[in-house]
């Protein structure tokens, strides 16, 4: 594949995958019906794009697409993991690198310790996955992942060393529930709660994680919590299923878009200031979309949860904006 951090490459595959599903590699990143070029329903992707690209002429998309950072997802799953629940796992190509999300439903009587214990064992104890080329493997989530990372590095840059591997970053939904005491649904709700913000990596006795409407923002996770939805008797699983699923696909872009910042510093670093002419573009593109995110406006997926993750590197991304020569996050 080769890097894409230069419009024109991209531009071209994208118009590519939009227009048909052919591609042996890659798909567009949203879910479509067969000859249809967007999703029919609102999701992550038509408050962050689609609605522009609906509006773009169609020998402009791909440009469009380019500007956003749109990530490509691979056609083909790397792996399968063997257990009932429904799981899988989805990798997505970057112009400046490449992401990997897990998701796994977990279905079952769940009081608190034993929700806690559900999310810890999937994060740390090993699994039983096939891989596409059909061996299998009992392994860890992060052994899981570094492979995964590592064969999709080698796809997208050719044969390189193993790379980094960030900290996992853990979104959790409850998406169905029932008090254990009707009578006293609150206590129920704040025992359950403590347990989720928990396995999540939060501390519900701390000085308390920030809230948004539905979303609970944790350092390196997120709780969507809306116990009176999910104590509904129908209709609201797969609405909360799908505000995990765009909370999801929105933290891991805000992650890939930062540590395309962190690249773009560190090979300036090692250029000793020089940034390449063909570089400079992209690094103003990432700079000026963490800004839109950050502010929250109608044209992205306005989120404050996506507000406060970035609000830790405004400062390496200030640098980054004032080495290229634009504004930086106020």
């Amino acid at each position: 594949m080769g890097s894409c951090i230069q419009a024109g490459p991209y531009a071209t595959l994208f118009d590519q995958l939009l227009e048909s599903d052919s591609h042996s590699g890659f798909v567009v990143p949203w879910p479509r019906r067969r000859g249809k070029l967007f999703p029919d329903k609102n999701s992550y992707w038509t408050k962050y794009v689609v609605a522009e690209l609906i509006n773009t002429p169609r020998d402009q998309r791909g440009q469009k697409a380019w500007r956003a950072i749109v990530p490509l997802r691979r056609r083909e799953s790397l792996l399968s993991f063997e257990r009932p629940e429904r799981s899988f796992v989805e990798a997505w190509y970057f112009p400046h690198g490449v992401a990997l999300t897990a998701t796994v439903w977990f279905r079952g009587d769940y009081d608190p310790t034993g929700l806690k214990a559900a999310a810890s064992d999937f994060l740390a104890q090993a699994s039983d996955v096939v891989w596409s080329d059909g061996h299998s493997q009992h392994i860890k989530l992060a052994g899981m992942s570094r492979a995964c990372l590592d064969l999709l590095r080698n796809e997208a840059f050719g044969d390189i060393e193993s790379g980094f591997q960030p900290d996992p970053f853990c979104v959790l939904t409850v998406v169905s529930a029932r008090p254990e005491q009707p009578r006293n649904a609150a206590a129920s709700d704040r025992l359950m709660l403590e347990a989720a913000i928990s396995a999540v990596g939060g501390n519900a006795a701390a000085s308390g994680p920030a809230k948004d409407s539905a979303v609970i923002s944790l350092p390196k996770g997120r709780l969507i919590w809306r116990p009176d939805k999910a104590r509904a008797d129908r209709g609201t699983t797969h609405t909360l299923g799908c505000l995990h699923r765009n909370i999801t696909l929105a933290t891991m872009q805000v992650a890939s878009l930062l540590s395309g910042v962190d690249a773009t510093l560190a090979a300036l670093e090692e250029a000793k200031g020089a940034m390449a002419p063909r570089v400079e573009p992209y690094a103003r593109r990432l700079v000026e979309k963490i800004k839109q995110i950050h502010a929250m406006g109608r044209d992205t997926y306005d989120q404050l949860c996506l507000h406060r993750q970035i609000e830790p590197a405004k400062g390496t991304v200030n640098r980054l904006a004032a080495a290229i020569g634009v504004g930086g996050i106020q």
